[in-house]
């Protein structure tokens, strides 16, 4: 499936695909750390 999205889709398309990826990737290893932050600072 992702083979056939990929080799179909244009290259905008392919950025805005490697830049939703690469926010995915920082943002859950971020998250728990900003929660675990927040019930610290209580």
């Amino acid at each position: 499936m992702w083979q056939s999205v990929w080799s179909d889709s244009s290259t905008a398309e392919k950025i805005v695909i490697a830049i939703i990826l690469i926010v995915t990737g920082l943002a859950i290893p971020v998250i728990p750390i900003v929660w675990l932050a927040r019930i610290i600072a209580r």
